[in-house]
């Protein structure tokens, strides 16, 4: 899916969170299973340029990069690595990286977007932070985040991007909208599984 931007034309978007590059601890919290921030750097670098092309466009949403302690490597280093056009919403931590805000093609602390040609139809909201409820979400808008890092139970059509639920990979928009949707499906089918139930519990009374 090609799309327009800054009268450009790039091929696809994509989408993560939380890659705290440098950031030695979340090794621990998140059960990064790295031996070192060097190790993990690496990692999300090679994941990243696997699937992310020069003419794609990533947005980041939030918490980048801690500072090299001397272990790592430095932010602006990172950033030069990366494939692709880098918009960056901040997150929590990413006062580390406001020296370097120069080098992304964009950064926000929201965005609002929607899709492309056929997809048109679809808005998403764009945030560090979990949202209970977003910009045209009554409408079936999306709502894609980071910060949780996994450990929250989606709501509505919201989805956490970040790399410690998708694989270290960043997720194309069409691999989105496959979840969401395929998460609607099967909402749909347990209503009408509890539909059914109710049906028989009003036949036997």
């Amino acid at each position: 899916m090609s799309f327009l931007w800054k009268g450009v034309v790039y091929k696809m978007k994509y989408f993560t969170a939380d890659t705290h590059y440098n950031h030695q601890s979340i090794i621990e919290s998140c059960h990064r299973k790295f031996k070192n921030v060097w190790a993990m750097n690496a990692y999300m670098i090679q994941r990243w340029n696997e699937v992310v092309k020069k003419g794609d466009v990533v947005y980041h949403l939030g918490d980048f990069a801690l500072p090299n302690k001397g272990d790592g490597h430095e932010i602006d280093w990172i950033i030069n690595q990366l494939q692709g056009q880098i918009i960056l919403v901040r997150g929590n931590h990413d006062h580390n990286v406001r020296k370097y805000e120069d080098m992304f093609a964009k950064v926000s602390d929201i965005e609002y977007i929607k899709g492309d040609g056929e997809d048109k139809k679809y808005r998403v909201m764009l945030c560090h932070y979990p949202m209970r409820t977003w910009r045209a979400s009554c409408h079936g808008s999306w709502h894609l985040h980071g910060h949780s890092h996994g450990n929250l139970e989606p709501v509505g059509k919201a989805l956490d991007v970040g790399v410690d639920v998708h694989d270290f990979y960043p997720i194309s928009f069409d691999q989105v909208k496959d979840i969401i949707m395929s998460r609607r499906a099967s909402n749909e089918d347990e209503g009408k599984k509890g539909d059914s139930k109710n049906e028989r519990r009003g036949k036997d009374n």
